[in-house]
């Protein structure tokens, strides 16, 4: 079977199928290895529950195949296993996938996104009920990983992010708040400082050292930037 798999023909392993050949273990190993969805999910219709193991789950999530995935989450009924990997494999179609099959995302899941750089994921968990106004240890809020080394599509998130209710001056354990955070990233984060001051952060606000954003700014063009938005 093995051998039938590596010509990547699914009609060809169908018919071998049929012909009574087996979809044993190794099979359905290499069938996910090969990345090809039809001949894996002619050989996982076929074989025994005993058969599907929650690493051929791994494997067809790290592999991005989702007609496999949502086979397997069925068959083993691991719709919480299969979203915490489709989390660390940071794959979002299979995160909200596997989230509608039952997986049920944490509150800490929220951080472990945001500092792995998979932020598209933390409105798709806070869709679910979560909290959005959770904070770290350190008091942070979700705003304050997602603003300070932000991209151009982070400008959007902010967006849909204040629409769970953030506080968007909202402040850690020493006073920092987003924009606070925004500032210290530098200049790449033009866009998201702007952002953040249209949509009513303040730049008055102090840390617990009493520091405002200025204080914070080592770049001349962040400097200039604050100064023109604020006393505009």
């Amino acid at each position: 079977m093995i051998d039938l798999i590596e010509l990547n023909d699914a009609q060809l392993v169908e018919t071998n199928l049929n012909y009574g050949a087996q979809a044993d273990s190794a099979a359905l190993t290499a069938a996910i290895d090969s990345k090809n969805e039809a001949i894996a999910l002619k050989l996982m219709e076929r074989a025994e529950d005993s058969l599907l193991t929650n690493t051929l789950l791994l494997n067809a999530v790290q592999n991005q195949m989702p007609v496999v995935v949502s086979h397997l989450i069925d068959r083993l009924n691991a719709a919480d296993y299969a979203y915490k990997v489709a989390l660390d494999a940071k794959q979002i179609d299979l995160l909200k996938l596997a989230i509608a099959k039952g997986g049920i995302p944490a509150e800490e899941d929220i951080f472990k996104a945001l500092k792995s750089d998979f932020k598209e994921a933390v409105p798709v968990m806070l869709a679910t009920g979560l909290n959005a106004k959770t904070k770290d240890n350190e008091g942070n809020t979700v705003l304050h990983f997602v603003v300070y080394k932000a991209q151009d599509q982070d400008v959007a998130l902010v967006d849909q992010l204040l629409n769970f209710g953030l506080n968007i001056n909202a402040k850690n354990k020493i006073g920092e708040t987003p924009l606070h955070w925004a500032v210290k990233g530098g200049s790449p984060n033009k866009k998201i400082i702007l952002k953040l001051l249209e949509k009513g952060a303040l730049a008055e606000a102090q840390t617990v050292k009493k520091q405002t954003v200025f204080d914070y700014a080592q770049d001349r063009s962040i400097k200039q930037l604050l100064k023109d938005s604020v006393y505009r």
